[in-house]
């Protein structure tokens, strides 16, 4: 907060405004002060996406010249990265991210669930895999992932944990499906 020269400032997303309790606590000086002051003095604004640009404008009326959207990129994997094989046996969902309240994972298990009853036939033999950290608050995701495996009778959710950047890539492309539940985004980068 001393720096009194010329910055420009990247802005990813603003959830902890909109969202206080998806995040841990202990925000209150960074939320308060320093996040604030960083904003007004930076000389101009990065935005990853438009919807961050309106945050910005919404939250702390940052005029729309001072922000520059600046949409995030991921370089191209290696050709070799498509190749590997997951070891699962059978097909699965693949859910990519930090196991965190903003992520809805605990929505994406209970909707896994709830498919996996009303519609046995059609699922068939297809699992939900979870990779990505644990972040914080997730408790209730994982009480919610042992409750539906012990309901299934064997574990059709599988957690990973943290993914290696070259293991994701044919983790994905041998998914049935990419899930993305979150609530709120900056950007979305698992998407792209």
């Amino acid at each position: 907060m001393g720096y009194r020269k010329k910055s420009v400032v990247t802005v990813h997303d603003l959830a902890i405004y909109m969202h206080p309790e998806w995040f841990p606590s202990g925000q209150f000086f960074s939320r308060r002060f320093v996040v604030p002051a960083s904003v007004h003095r930076a000389s101009k604004i990065i935005a990853v996406s438009h919807s961050t640009k309106r945050d910005l404008q919404d939250i702390f009326a940052v005029p729309s010249e001072k922000i520059a959207v600046v949409h995030e990129g991921v370089e191209p994997p290696p050709p070799d990265a498509w190749e590997q094989n997951p070891a699962f046996k059978n097909p699965y969902l693949l859910f990519l991210g930090t196991i965190e309240p903003r992520k809805n994972v605990e929505g994406l298990v209970r909707a896994y669930a709830s498919l996996v009853e009303r519609f046995p036939k059609i699922v068939g033999d297809t699992e939900l895999v979870i990779a990505g950290s644990r972040g914080w608050k997730s408790e209730k995701t994982f009480a919610a992932i042992r409750n539906a495996n012990r309901s299934f009778g064997s574990e059709r959710i599988r957690v990973l944990g943290y993914v290696p950047e070259k293991e994701k890539y044919s983790l994905t492309a041998k998914a049935k499906a990419f899930i993305f539940p979150s609530r709120y985004e900056g950007f979305g980068l698992p998407v792209l």
